[in-house]
Parts: structure tokens; sequence; C-alpha cells
């Protein structure tokens, strides 16, 4: 069968989008969305949304999990190329079951009280891990996790692996 180039369609067609989402040292524009009140409030005007990881909740044991007893929740680094967490849940984990059944995606804001206002919380804010503020939102049946934080993705692995944060703190031993 002879291929036709009239079968592609392009990319983006349109009015160039006016939002970009940061992805690492690259900016990309999301797919052509139609405007809607509920789009303009997700990401809002004046705040910077750079994706950060997606979250995919399992069953299974993952190598190198991080245990929070407060929240009954394993968390694992993927160990590919792309940013990937796993998240294993204990039965009594009081987190909503959005977070325990839906996978995520993570974006740092550079205002994390701005991004949030007048959202429906699932999560927080808190500061699971010292120098890293998250809420996670509702955003119609999807949690979307939402980050403030001036460290490095390898200064946040680092404080998370030495309990250096509320949910992954290490007790202290006592005598």
């Amino acid at each position: 069968m002879a291929a036709t180039s009239n079968l592609r369609a392009p990319l983006h067609s349109g009015p160039k989008p006016v939002d970009r989402v940061q992805l690492g040292k690259r900016a990309i524009r999301p797919p052509k969305v139609e405007k809607t009140a509920r789009k303009r409030e997700l990401m809002k005007t004046g705040i910077i949304y750079e994706f950060n990881h997606m979250g995919i909740p399992t069953r299974d044991i993952r190598p190198n999990e991080r245990f929070s007893a407060e929240m009954g929740m394993y968390t694992s680094d993927h160990e590919g190329q792309f940013p990937l967490q796993w998240h294993r849940f204990t039965e009594t984990s009081p987190l909503h079951p959005l977070l325990k059944t839906m996978p995520h995606l993570a974006y740092k804001v550079s205002d994390l009280d701005a991004a949030i206002k007048g959202k429906d919380l699932l999560l927080g804010p808190y500061e699971p891990i010292d120098g890293y503020h998250v809420a996670v939102i509702n955003d119609g049946g999807m949690p979307i996790e939402l980050i403030e934080t001036k460290l490095s993705d390898e200064e946040v692995r680092a404080r998370a692996k030495a309990g250096k944060g509320a949910i992954y703190r290490k007790p202290e031993s006592g005598t």
C-alpha cells in the first residue's frame, strides 16, 4: 500500500497557544483545547506550571520503597528515563480514594497558595519533605499534585531517603 501524505494531521493547528508548560529545559505546548472558564481557572494566569512527575498507584512491592506511616504509603522512584513515582498503599491508608486508585500528574508551581485558591483539595497543603510544599486538588475526578519548592529533584530524593521531612522522618531512638 502506498502511503499518502494527507493522512497525517498537524500536531498543532489554529492559533498558537498562549500557555506553555516547562518540561525540564524545554517548553512544550499543550494540544489545542477550546478555552473554557474551567480551563482558565485550572492554569491560573501569572502562575508558572512546570511538569514534575507522574504518580502511579501500584499493588506491587517495588525496589527502594520509602514508607510513610502517617500516609500509609510506600513511594519508590521509577528507574527509567522518565520522572515516574510508584505509590503503594496500606489497607488503612487515610488518603483520599482518588489518590489511592488513580494516577496523578504533578506540577511545580511558582505560587502554591494562589494555585490552590478556590480548588477542591484532596490533600494539604503540607510539607512532606523539608522545603517541599504540596497540595493535591481534584480536577474533574483526577488528582493533580501541585508542588512549590526551590529544591532540585536530587535534593528532594536525598532528603526523602535521609528522613528529612514530616512523612519520611525517621524516628529518633530513645534510651
